[in-house]
């Protein structure tokens, strides 16, 4: 029976990848405590015996890392570098994932871009692994930093280390922080006659939406490969935030739902990522499309609202 360590368990993605790993048979062990304390993180790994580590740790919010620059710096960069120096001192034939995020490439437009353009959907840029890093908070920058570390550790210690740099993965298991979750439970209350109206801000961000349950089978994947490498995972559709709420309305047969919004601006901004390698590389594709993934969080919201009251 294979062993595998998740730090970042209580996490959504660390609640599908341990789901996932169970299922194929695995012992999963969870670390909660500071991935900051290397003697801890150390000696967890000495004690568990992994023959794989997957490291989720993260600020969940990109724009909080503002607030609070040190705890997401240093969680993310000592956490990294405690994992890796841990390897390379317990057991270098232990594998090794580590999340990053799109938001690594940044959130300007090329200046070719026409950001108005109503072809968005043939001309919003795609990034991949060849694409340049441009980030801009320090959750990103903090990002850049551990998949340098990673690629260095990979080069110098012949660790099999790979990194997942993933594009927006949602899930039920999301908080109301998340705009699609606000928008899934916002909608599922004007369904019960709980709410009248959905707030929201600037509807014209295009994200690449997945599925949480989808990606960590990515993270899976990489680590049963030969060669560790660095993969985007994405699914290369691009929806704006009011293509997500009309679409989560018209699955709950509501009409005129522009009637029921509210939203401050509509400026199209965003990316998308090329999932090319992770497809013929990995053999990896997306189950769910955007559609199947508003349909079940609205479906889960739903339910939950439903035995709540």
């Amino acid at each position: 029976m294979k062993t595998a360590l998740i730090f970042g368990i209580n996490g959504q993605d660390g609640f599908y990848l341990k789901q996932l790993l169970n299922q194929k048979g695995y012992h999963v062990v969870g670390y909660d405590g500071d991935i900051r304390d290397g003697l801890l993180v150390e000696s967890t790994i000495r004690d568990a015996k992994p023959n794989e580590i997957y490291n989720l740790v993260g600020q969940q919010k990109d724009r909080i890392s503002f607030e609070f620059p040190y705890d997401v710096v240093s969680a993310i960069c000592t956490g990294t570098l405690n994992v890796l120096e841990s390897i390379k001192n317990i057991n270098q034939d232990i594998r090794y994932f580590q999340s990053s995020s799109s938001e690594i490439f940044g959130r300007e437009w090329p200046d070719w871009f026409n950001a108005r353009s109503k072809l968005k959907h043939l001309r919003c840029p795609i990034m991949g692994e060849y694409s340049g890093f441009k980030p801009s908070t320090p959750y990103s920058i903090a990002r850049v930093f551990s998949q340098n570390m990673v690629a260095a550790y990979r080069n110098e210690y012949d660790i099999h280390a790979s990194v997942g740099i993933l594009f927006n993965h949602e899930s039920p298991k999301r908080n109301l922080s998340y705009v699609t979750r606000k928008i899934t439970n916002t909608i599922a209350k004007i369904k019960l006659g709980m709410v009248d109206k959905l707030e929201l801000g600037n509807v014209g961000i295009i994200k690449d939406y997945g599925f949480a349950g989808d990606y960590v089978k990515a993270m899976w994947l990489m680590l049963q490969q030969d060669i560790p490498d660095d993969y985007v995972i994405a699914t290369k559709e691009p929806t704006s935030v009011l293509e997500f709420a009309i679409m989560t309305f018209d699955i709950a047969e509501i009409n005129n739902p522009y009637s029921y919004m509210s939203y401050n601006q509509n400026e199209i901004c965003g990316i998308i990522g090329d999932n090319r390698k992770a497809k013929t590389v990995l053999g990896w594709n997306p189950e769910f499309n955007v559609r199947d993934l508003a349909k079940l969080m609205y479906n889960e919201d739903m339910k939950g609202i439903k035995n709540e009251n």
